[in-house]
């Protein structure tokens, strides 16, 4: 009887690793997130095909994704260098991901737009 119930209880969490976790990471690599943020610094990487945006929320990465249909990412590194400093309003995707001497790859900016100042409000 404890077999049993232990069998199907490995049964369950197997079929929903194996359907969960495509999901969870279609999800995570196609349906961007938004933040807003304040860039501090970029750092050019692999030769110029890609780069490193610091930010107050942390380090993100601006490369090329085909299946975004983002070919380059000198246009949006070009407007990060332009609001350097600025509150921005990032739109990313995808997980952190590291494994040592094997890949190193941060969430993918695939938007920015700066955040317009605040005017104070005067009664």
């Amino acid at each position: 009887m404890l077999e049993t119930i232990v069998r199907k209880m490995k049964t369950g969490v197997g079929l929903v690793a194996i359907i969960g976790v495509p999901i969870l990471t279609a999800y995570s690599y196609f349906i961007p997130d938004i933040i807003t943020t304040k860039v501090t610094n970029t750092h050019i990487r692999d030769n110029g095909s890609s780069y490193l945006i610091y930010t107050n929320d942390g380090v993100f990465e601006n490369s090329g994704a085909w299946y975004r249909g983002k070919i380059t990412s000198d246009t949006i590194e070009q407007k990060i260098e332009a609001t350097r400093g600025k509150d921005v309003t990032l739109t990313k995707y995808g997980w952190r991901l590291y494994i040592p001497l094997l890949c190193d790859k941060h969430e993918n900016i695939v938007g920015v737009e700066e955040m317009p100042p605040m005017t104070p409000v005067v009664f």
